[in-house]
């Protein structure tokens, strides 16, 4: 695997975390408490942070797609679609490099081999 596509995996992996950790989010608010939920929230957007600039780096993106996207993942509701639109980009990106992708992304089998 290139390390562009390597980067790819990983970003969409971590995109497939953030993902069920912003779904799970309301349920955090709604059962611990606004506190609990504003560190929930800051942990979940810094996770997406993570993945999205993993897998815009390995995808090549310009700087400027790249800041967009950040400011998107701020927007609640947005940041769920521009999650789902990235993952199925990701899925196609690796499924064109010969890689079969799962619900969380390619097996880490294939990504170190």
């Amino acid at each position: 695997m290139t390390a562009n596509l390597k980067k790819v995996a990983s970003g969409q992996r971590i995109i497939m975390v953030a993902l069920v950790l912003n779904l799970l989010l309301a349920f955090v608010i709604a059962a611990a408490g606004k506190h609990i939920g504003l560190a929930a929230s800051i942990v979940t957007i810094a996770v997406t942070f993570v993945g999205i600039v993993r897998l815009s780096s390995g995808m090549r993106y310009a700087v400027g797609w790249r800041l967009f996207l950040a400011v998107l993942i701020l927007i609640p509701l947005v940041n769920l679609i521009t999650l789902l639109i990235l993952n199925a980009r990701a899925t196609r990106t690796l499924r064109g490099g010969g890689y079969r992708v799962g619900f969380f992304g390619v097996s880490r089998h294939a990504i170190s081999g």
